[in-house]
């Protein structure tokens, strides 16, 4: 059996945003991420909450879900600390926007929702986070949660 489309759209992101100026290969698919003490700017993704509204009576119907993949930026704590998510933000944006991020979901489409405020991570080495909530839209046929429809 294929992945779950969530998985799907996970592992796309996670492929298109290894490799960013700024965080290079450190973009994990992890809720939970131990960061060594000297680690650089990195990105955690990870699913958010998804809703799904039935678009027809007839079974199987298709379905209109919105998937909100959260991508935490974690940077060193620094002055500059709103400089440098913006930088990781804007590599971020340019990335999702350029590339054919989920290329086996046929019609889909992204939008940047939110940006949350930076957070102090106390640990060995002091880290700032802002999780950034990224909405795909996409159709898929009730009861098939491994294929995306057009």
């Amino acid at each position: 059996m294929s992945d779950h489309l969530r998985q799907q759209i996970l592992a796309g992101f996670e492929t298109v945003l290894t490799g960013l100026t700024t965080t290079a290969t450190r973009c994990y698919l992890s809720r939970v991420r131990l960061l060594p003490r000297d680690h650089d700017n990195a990105l955690l993704l990870r699913a958010g909450p998804e809703s799904i509204e039935t678009l027809s009576l007839y079974r199987p119907s298709p379905q209109l879900r919105r998937f909100r993949v959260e991508i935490a930026i974690v940077v060193r704590a620094t002055d500059a600390l709103d400089a440098a998510i913006n930088v990781i933000l804007a590599e971020v944006e340019v990335a999702l926007a350029a590339a054919g991020v989920l290329t086996t979901i046929p019609a889909q489409s992204l939008a940047v929702a939110e940006v949350g405020a930076p957070q102090q991570v106390q640990g060995e080495q002091q880290a700032a986070l802002a999780v950034v909530g990224v909405d795909v839209t996409y159709t898929a046929t009730e009861g098939d949660p491994t294929g995306a429809t057009p």
